[in-house]
């Protein structure tokens, strides 16, 4: 009976054994295809994510270019306002506008008995004004350079002759002699009071250029040491300078004029400015324009018949009393835009 029970028992083991394993056997391929339908939907999820993604990526590149090409379009079609008129002050104050007028477009004003003063216009624009430290010839009051900006003007084509002074002051205070050679041996009072008779006689206002105005003039867009360039070999071809040319003033318009058609830039006679004779760096609102201080030193431009090449320099500085009139001292003048 012991055996019997004994033999059962192991019977019962083993066929509990046998259910177990085939219990797992059978549980095992349910796991693995649960596994497998796990793995399955995780990787539908991800496709289907990429597939988002990647549609708003084609979105957004769909949308930009959609977008530059109205923009681009809407440019095309716009019109482009034209920039204001510049006021080359060295503050950043919006200037007034002014007609554009063609570079070197000019007129001329009736004097009487067939003598006629010619006037240039000179665009808007901003300039270096004064020398750089290298440059050949220069002096220490020609620094530091400046940014300046100018309103367009008129300015005389010639400098102003013994014809056109004897018309309107009805003198000529000049050593050498010729109606057509440029007025000398005037003060710069006299210039102003010339162009304050000019600007009686036509209803414009004329007075003498500004420094800056001068400077900017002669450059006529240039940055070398004259307005043709930096060889003052080359000079002869457009100033009269040094005693070697007869010592003498010459007829206005003889030799090459500047880009924008100034003759006599360099040399011939020292031109009167405005300015009052001050150091660098130059301003427009420090007071060295104003006609007070009468007898405080002004500045003088261009050089002369009897100059070296060093002082006939577009940057190059003289000066003297307003009331003296010595020799190889003239002047042209400056009108403001006409509308």
């Amino acid at each position: 009976e012991k055996r019997k029970r004994e033999r059962d028992e192991v019977l019962r083991r083993e066929a509990e054994e046998a259910r177990r394993k085939r219990e797992m056997e059978e549980a095992l391929p349910r796991e693995a295809e649960k596994k497998t339908a796990q793995v399955s939907q995780t990787a539908e999820m991800l496709r289907r994510s990429y597939a988002w993604v990647w549609l708003a990526a084609i979105s957004i590149v769909v949308f930009g270019a959609i977008f530059f090409f109205i923009r681009e379009a809407n440019l095309a079609s716009a019109e482009i306002p034209a920039p204001p008129a510049g006021n080359l002050l060295p503050s950043e104050e919006k200037p007034a506008e002014i007609p554009t007028r063609p570079v070197g477009s000019g007129y001329t004003i009736d004097l009487g008995s067939g003598i006629q003063l010619e006037m240039v216009w000179i665009p808007n624009g901003s300039f270096i004004m004064g020398s750089p430290s290298g440059e050949s010839g220069r002096d220490d009051d020609e620094g530091p350079q400046t940014n300046v900006r100018l309103e367009g003007f008129w300015m005389g084509r010639y400098e102003v002759t013994q014809a056109q002074y004897q018309a309107i002051m009805g003198t000529n205070p000049s050593d050498f002699s010729g109606a057509n050679n440029p007025v000398e041996r005037v003060s710069w009072n006299r210039a102003m009071e010339f162009s304050r008779k000019l600007s009686e006689r036509t209803g414009e206002n004329y007075t003498l250029p500004t420094e800056a105005q001068w400077e900017y003039a002669c450059r006529a867009g240039t940055t070398s040491a004259y307005y043709f360039g930096n060889d003052s070999g080359q000079l002869e071809n457009y100033a009269w300078f040094d005693s070697k040319y007869g010592g003498t003033t010459h007829p206005v318009g003889q030799k090459q004029p500047n880009g924008w058609g100034l003759y006599d830039m360099h040399g011939n006679v020292w031109e009167w400015c405005l300015s009052l004779y001050r150091p660098y760096p130059y301003s427009e609102t420090d007071g060295r324009n104003s006609e007070s201080y009468t007898s405080s030193a002004r500045v003088l431009r261009g050089g002369s018949r009897g100059s070296n090449p060093e002082n006939c320099r577009s940057a190059g500085r003289g000066r003297n009393a307003p009331a003296r009139g010595v020799d190889g001292l003239g002047f042209r003048v400056v009108c403001s835009p006409r509308t």
